[in-house]
C-alpha cells in the first residue's frame, strides 16, 4: 500500500525543499533555532520509508523532507512534515514512525558490547491549517524497560500565524506559496466582492515586487524566485478551486509574473488543450524549443562580448529577470558559454 499524500500542497513543499537551498536554511533556522549561514551543505535522503505492519506486510509511506546539513561538528539530521489537515495527533504519530525508521536505517551496532545505537532526527511540522489551540510544539516521550524515560520536542510552524512582514523580515520566503491559506475562510467573500478581492491582488503584487527586488540586489537567487512564483500559483489554484473569480484573478496575476520559459511549459499548455498526444504536442514543443534556443544563443553571444544583464535585456527587449535566470545558468560555462550546455542548465532549472 502507498499513502495518497501527493497533493498540490505536498508537491509545492517538496519542490522547494529539493530545489531551493537558500530557502531551506532560513526555514531550519526559524523552526529549529539554528544559525545556518547558507554556506553549509545540504544532503537530501530518500523520502520513502517502509513501515512494517502487524500482518507482516510492508507499507510504503512518503516522508515530506529528510535532510542532513553538514557542519564543522558533523552532520545534523532533520525530518519535516508538511500537513494540510489539523489532525495533530496523526501528524505526531507519523513523525515518530518515520523518525524511528530513519534512526534504524542509520543505526550502529557495537558488537563488542552488543549495543545498538540509534539517533532520531530533529523533527518538525509545518501546518497549513490550524486553530487557536494549535500548539507551538509537540512532545514525543519514550519510556523504556527499567523505568527510564526520554523525550524530545517537535516544533510546530503554523503558516497563518506568520504575517507577511515577518516572512520578509526573517527571510521565510519558503512560506510564500502557502500564504493564501491565511485567507482560506474569506475566499467565498472575496469571490463575491471584487473590491475586497482587489486588496488581496495588491498584496500579491507587492509580494512579486519584493521578490524581484531581492533578486536584483542579490539577496535571493533567480532560481528560488522562479520556483516560489510557480508554487504560489500551483497552491493558489488548488486552494481556490471552488472560487472561480479568485482563482482566475490570482492566477492571471501570478502567471504573468512567472518567467515565461516556454520551452519547459509547451507540453503543459498542449495537454491543457487536449493535445497531450500526437503531432500537436510535438509541434507545440518544437516551436517553443526553437524560440527559447534562439534566445539563449543570442544571450550567450552577448555574454561573450562582456555585456551585463541590464544591457542584454535592453538590447533584446526582454524581461530583465528572465534574462538574469538564463545568465545565472550560463555563468558556470564562462567564458565560452557553450550554448548547448547552457540550454541544458536552463532546462534543469525549470524542472
Amino acid at each position: 500500500m502507498e499513502d495518497n499524500l501527493n497533493t498540490a500542497y505536498d508537491d509545492a513543499f517538496r519542490t522547494m525543499i529539493t530545489k531551493c537551498d537558500d530557502l531551506v536554511f532560513a526555514l531550519l533556522n526559524y523552526m529549529f533555532g539554528e544559525n545556518y549561514t547558507g554556506e553549509e551543505v545540504i544532503v537530501r535522503s530518500a523520502n520513502e520509508e517502509l513501515i512494517q505492519q502487524d500482518g507482516g506486510g510492508i507499507w510504503k509511506r512518503i516522508t515530506d523532507a529528510q535532510l542532513k546539513v553538514g557542519t564543522p561538528g558533523g552532520q545534523k539530521k532533520y525530518h519535516i512534515e508538511c500537513e494540510s489537515s489539523n489532525k495533530l495527533g496523526v501528524v505526531l504519530v507519523r513523525i515518530f514512525e518515520y523518525g524511528a525508521q530513519m534512526a534504524l536505517g542509520e543505526s550502529e551496532l557495537q558488537k563488542e558490547s552488543m549495543t545498538l545505537q540509534v539517533q532520531f532526527p530533529n523533527a518538525g511540522a509545518l501546518l497549513l491549517r490550524g486553530n487557536k489551540d494549535t500548539p507551538k510544539e509537540m512532545t514525543i516521550r519514550i519510556s523504556v524497560p527499567g523505568g527510564d524515560c526520554c523525550s524530545y520536542q517537535v516544533p510546530v510552524v503554523w503558516v497563518k500565524e506568520i504575517a507577511l512582514e515577518q516572512i520578509f523580515g526573517e527571510k521565510l520566503y519558503f512560506l510564500l506559496p502557502f500564504y493564501m491559506f491565511r485567507y482560506e475562510k474569506e475566499l467565498p467573500i472575496l469571490n463575491a466582492d471584487e473590491e475586497k478581492l482587489s486588496l488581496l491582488l495588491k498584496e500579491y503584487e507587492s509580494i512579486t515586487d519584493r521578490l524581484d527586488a531581492l533578486v536584483e540586489n542579490g539577496s535571493l537567487s533567480s532560481r528560488s524566485r522562479y520556483v516560489i512564483m510557480q508554487m504560489i500559483k500551483r497552491v493558489s489554484d488548488k486552494l481556490t478551486e471552488k472560487q472561480e473569480l479568485v482563482k482566475r484573478k490570482v492566477g492571471d496575476l501570478m502567471g504573468g509574473h512567472v518567467i515565461n520559459l516556454d520551452i519547459f511549459q509547451a507540453e503543459d499548455r498542449a495537454e491543457a488543450r487536449g493535445e497531450a498526444r500526437g503531432e500537436a504536442r510535438g509541434e507545440a514543443r518544437g516551436k517553443a524549443m526553437g524560440a527559447e534556443q534562439q534566445l539563449i544563443k543570442m544571450i550567450c553571444r552577448k555574454l561573450r562580448k562582456g555585456k551585463d544583464v541590464e544591457q542584454i535585456a535592453d538590447e533584446l527587449e526582454e524581461d530583465e529577470i528572465r534574462v538574469k535566470v538564463i545568465c545565472d545558468a550560463a555563468a558556470e560555462y564562462a567564458p565560452d558559454y557553450d550554448e548547448e550546455r547552457v540550454l541544458a542548465a536552463v532546462r534543469l532549472l525549470a524542472r
